[in-house]
C-alpha cells in the first residue's frame, strides 16, 4: 500500500517470476524452479484490497472519507509487459513491468495521477496519513488478566463454552486450516463448525499467490 498526501491511496499486488495467463480457463499461473502453479487473479486481489481498506477508513473516519482517492495496479518485476491492454480491466496504465523498475518513481506518480480525479476527490492530506496509520499500524498490547493466571487458568476456558473459538494457523503452510468450537470436555474435543456468528479477519500471506 502506498498513500501521497497530495493524490490518494494505492494498492499493489506483485507477482514474481514468469506470469501466465489462460484466457479460455480464466486462470492465472507462475512459472518457476518448480513448474507451473496456478496463481489468484492478482488485479482482482489489488482491487479487492482497495475496497477493503477503503471501507475500513470510511469507518474509521465515520463517514468523512468519500471523497478520499483509491486506487490499485498490478506488479510484474521479472516480466516485460508488451502490450498496451492485457485485459479490458488490465490496462497498461496499472501494470508495472521490470523496466519500469528504472523508473518507478515516474511511474508511481504516473499511477496516482491516473486514478485521481481533483474534479470529485480531494488530496489525501497529512490528515489522511496520519488516520491510514492509526487504522494500518495502530499499535496495542494485550495482557493475561492476573485472577486467570493465579487461578491457572486460560482464557479459552475462563469464557463461557459458548464464546470460546479456537483457531488453529499452520505454521509452516501459513495457511488456515481448522477453526473448532469449544462444545465439549478437554478431553472429548474434536473439530466442528465455527459458531454462526464467530468471524475472523486476517490480512493474510498467502505463498501460493
Amino acid at each position: 500500500m502506498l498513500a501521497h498526501p497530495d493524490f490518494g491511496v494505492l494498492t499493489l499486488e506483485v507477482k514474481g517470476g514468469s506470469v501466465r495467463y489462460d484466457a479460455r480457463a480464466g486462470r492465472w499461473f507462475t512459472i518457476g524452479r518448480q513448474g507451473e502453479e496456478p496463481i489468484k487473479d492478482p488485479n482482482a486481489q489489488a482491487r479487492r484490497a482497495s475496497h477493503l481498506l477503503g471501507k475500513a477508513l470510511l469507518r474509521a473516519k465515520r463517514g468523512g472519507g468519500e471523497r478520499i482517492s483509491f486506487g490499485h495496479a498490478v506488479v510484474f518485476p521479472d516480466t516485460r509487459v508488451e502490450a498496451r491492454l492485457l485485459r479490458p480491466d488490465l490496462p497498461r496504465e496499472v501494470v508495472i513491468d521490470h523496466r519500469d523498475l528504472g523508473r518507478l518513481d515516474e511511474r508511481l506518480k504516473d499511477l496516482f495521477r491516473y486514478w485521481f480525479d481533483r474534479a470529485e476527490k480531494a488530496p489525501l492530506g497529512q490528515d489522511g496519513i496520519a488516520l491510514l496509520e492509526s487504522v494500518l499500524a495502530n499499535a496495542f498490547e494485550l495482557r493475561a488478566p492476573l485472577a486467570y493466571e493465579s487461578a491457572g487458568m486460560t482464557v479459552a476456558q475462563a469464557l463461557p463454552i459458548s464464546q470460546v473459538c479456537y483457531v488453529r494457523a499452520a505454521i509452516d503452510s501459513r495457511r488456515l486450516t481448522t477453526c473448532t468450537t469449544l462444545d465439549s470436555p478437554a478431553s472429548t474435543r474434536s473439530p466442528s463448525p465455527p459458531l454462526p456468528n464467530c468471524r475472523f479477519l486476517y490480512w493474510v500471506h498467502d505463498r501460493h499467490g
